[in-house]
């Protein structure tokens, strides 16, 4: 009876102990999901006395009016495809930023489905981009080295660290992008092998998801380290042909699901000026002096490489061990080289490689790269924790206690130094030096702690939960430190980008118009996504070259008349006859236009014929654009010269318009508003070419007489991209239903082989 009583206890204890160990695991991931919460609480701070707000930046001024409009046009039941409300009219899906297909934007406008989108929305999304970071990096390094000390180091390195806590903060898709890559690391850790087609579909499409954020340089940061995690693990398995084959299936994945966004940005990066950049415009990134950001953040520009003086040294005792030793030599590669090149045009690493890399003219700021370089100090990070909480390892801390002890005193001697040298300063001198000389004192303290730590293990006095736990609590201490008030400011969110007066007044003028803002307004060029007043300037790097043009050769008061623009916002003082002051709110002036505006759409007579963009640029210069067009397209007619015509608009909306034109002889109708080649355009219900005019400009030839024209904004790349990604979606749902069909019925499991 014992015996028996015994045996039915043990199947109760191993459930517990497995429920203890899951309730452990998911509460350190609850943890981890919760720290950046903890480190941005001033952003969801009920008292007002303690409530801040991300300061102005690209979250304020280009992400934000972005996803803001997004979410009203959605909620007033408008495909978002065209934005109205900048560079009088620009395409929302072929321009990235705006990050259209991303499934955790469209999650966030539901919930706030009721409502307007805040801007505290957005910080939420970036907090949950951070913990999203944090539990996949976790996750991804738990599997691979099954140690949860080296995933919570590596976690607590990847999102704490400066590479995340910086600029990605503010240029939100950066984060956006970077934030699935330990996930997609994690699938191929477990997609590779045999069995692992459901990781191998899910990797497809968290990858999917990566590039779906609007951010090309960061998803190719993401598609580098997959590429080189993935050709590692094949040669290091032994998985050959099979493996690549398999990693191959969930490139395509990602690029069949992702092929609604990335046609139409192909389509749109055509249009633009980014593929005639030189060496000077992409050579652009850290400048050597900031590599003392790796030691202390304040130093220069270098704050988002600071990472951590624990991270340094255990990074040193992964480099020093034997375990693992290729796995330790890739990622630390990884880092390595991702330093170099974040250098840009200041190695000739970056120009050589410049020179033969097709499209390296696309992308600057290559101090980006701090990414890869977080990423894989991370894994060294974690790998050294590891071996330092083994017995074998224990010798390791040697090194580790050197370097502490040595970079403490280095930041000493800095902190000492220049707070001294800063009392002998000039007033203009003495902010760097003193912000220098505290991170150094600071950095000092921090590496004696260190030290302290290092020498405990050493000498046997320090358990090696003891070490793990202080270690993981000075990672903690100094990232959070360092980078937790980077992005921070007073004040509650509501109350940023309120609108002022000046905004006031416009929204109260009648009729549809346009604005030349001069980005005077909050949100600067994007202010009138958020406030809905049609403008004429944009902040945007993806700007069509053709209006790029169209501002170069055509004189301002020009544009302002065939832009329809009745009021111009300016700190100008603008004597002009043709202009009269309505509304001043300090040094902003708001000017009325007394121009002969031809509305949203009128009728000239007299056109020319370019047969090459700069044709047609040197053509505007020579004409008065009030009279005569250039135009760029298939021109099946020829100008009457002269002639009388009515336009009526019959329905507007973003996307389409609908108009009545009645002329006296043959005429080109050009619409006030920017050419994109997806827009097209129905005479009398029949297909009629749509022409670039005057570089910037729709309009479409119509023969005399009465007609009803109508503009769609339609891509075929759209239409083409949204088929491939629904084919692959649909194929992607029957493997997964194969693989379930499988698993379930009983003598139908695959046999690994």
């Amino acid at each position: 009876m014992a015996e028996t009583f015994a045996l039915t206890r043990r199947p109760v204890r191993r459930a517990r102990t497995l429920a203890a160990r899951l309730g452990a695991e998911l509460l350190l991931l609850a943890l981890l999901g919760a720290l950046p919460w903890l480190v941005f609480w001033p952003w969801f701070a009920a008292n007002p006395a303690d409530q801040a707000t991300v300061p102005l930046g690209d979250m304020t001024e280009l992400h934000y009016p972005y996803r803001r409009w997004i979410h009203q046009a959605l909620r007033q039941g408008d495909l978002p495809l065209w934005n109205p409300f900048l560079l009088a009219g620009h395409s929302a899906v072929g321009d990235l930023q705006f990050g259209l297909f991303y499934p955790p934007s469209r999650l966030t406008d539901w919930l706030h489905r009721e409502s307007d989108l805040p801007l505290q929305a957005l910080e939420q999304q970036v907090v949950a981009h951070l913990g999203l970071a944090a539990v996949g990096l976790y996750l991804w390094r738990r599997t691979a080295t099954g140690s949860r000390a080296a995933g919570l180091a590596g976690a607590l390195v990847f999102a704490l660290g400066g590479a995340l806590l910086t600029f990605p903060v503010q240029q939100v898709i950066i984060l956006e992008t970077i934030a699935w890559l330990p996930w997609i690391l994690l699938c191929l850790e477990r997609g590779l092998r045999p069995g692992g087609a459901l990781w191998r579909l899910g990797g497809g499409l968290l990858l999917a998801t990566a590039a779906l954020a609007g951010h090309p340089q960061t998803l190719v940061f993401v598609l580098l380290a997959v590429l080189a995690d993935g050709l590692f693990t094949l040669w290091r398995e032994g998985l050959g042909w099979r493996g690549l084959a398999r990693l191959a299936l969930m490139g395509g994945v990602a690029a069949g699901l992702s092929a609604v966004q990335w046609l139409p940005a192909l389509e749109h990066l055509g249009e633009t000026d980014r593929t005639l950049t030189s060496y000077q415009f992409a050579r652009t990134g850290f400048a050597p002096r900031d590599l003392l950001g790796l030691l202390w953040p304040p130093a220069f520009g270098g704050r988002p490489l600071y990472l951590g003086l624990a991270t340094l040294c255990l990074a040193a005792v992964a480099l020093a061990g034997r375990t693992d030793r290729p796995v330790r030599l890739l990622w630390g590669g990884v880092a390595l080289g991702a330093l170099l090149l974040s250098l840009g045009g200041h190695t000739f690493l970056y120009r050589a490689l410049y020179a033969v890399l097709p499209g390296a003219n696309l992308f600057r700021n290559h101090e980006r790269l701090v990414l890869l370089v977080a990423l894989g100090l991370a894994v060294l990070a974690g790998e050294g924790l590891r071996d330092l909480l083994e017995d074998r390892g224990r010798p390791l801390a040697r090194p580790a206690l050197g370097l502490a002890l040595g970079l403490g005193g280095l930041s000493l001697a800095v902190g000492l130094g220049t707070t001294l040298a800063a009392l002998g300063a000039p007033p203009e001198g003495q902010t760097a030096l003193l912000a220098l000389g505290e991170a150094g004192l600071w950095a000092a303290l921090l590496g004696a702690l260190l030290g302290g730590v290092f020498a405990g293990r050493l000498r046997g006095l320090l358990a090696g939960r003891w070490t793990a736990g202080l270690l993981l609590l000075h990672l903690v201490l100094d990232l959070a430190t360092a980078h937790g008030a980077n992005n921070l400011r007073p004040g509650a969110p509501d109350q940023l980008l309120a609108p002022t007066p000046t905004v006031t007044f416009l929204q109260a003028q009648p009729g549809r118009f346009r604005v030349a803002s001069e980005g005077l307004l909050p949100g600067d060029g994007n202010a009138g996504s958020l406030f809905g007043l049609e403008d004429i300037v944009g902040n945007t790097p993806l700007r069509p070259a053709g209006w790029r043009d169209f501002e170069a050769v055509v004189p301002e008061v020009e544009r302002w008349r065939l832009l329809d623009v009745a009021y111009v916002v300016t700190r100008r003082d603008l004597a002009d006859p043709r202009l009269r002051l309505v509304h001043q709110e300090g040094e902003v002036r708001v000017y009325a236009t007394q121009l002969d505006r031809p509305g949203r759409a009128f009728v000239l007579f007299d056109w020319v014929a370019a047969g090459s963009p700069a044709a047609a640029r040197a053509l505007l210069a020579t004409v008065e654009v009030r009279r005569t067009a250039v135009v760029e397209g298939p021109a099946t007619l020829s100008p009457a010269g002269a002639g009388q015509a009515t336009v009526t608009v019959q329905h507007e909306r973003p996307d389409r318009l609908a108009l009545t034109v009645r002329l006296s002889a043959p005429g080109l109708l050009v619409v006030s508003g920017s050419y994109a080649p997806g827009w097209r355009a129905t005479v009398d219900g029949q297909p009629a070419p749509v022409l670039r005019v005057d570089r910037a400009l729709r309009g479409v030839l119509l023969p005399a007489g009465a007609h009803q024209v109508e503009f769609v904004y339609r891509p075929t790349s759209l239409l083409v991209g949204a088929a491939l990604s629904a084919g692959t979606l649909g194929l992607t749902l029957l493997g997964l239903g194969a693989l379930a069909i499988r698993r379930l019925v009983p003598g139908r499991r695959a046999q690994p082989r």
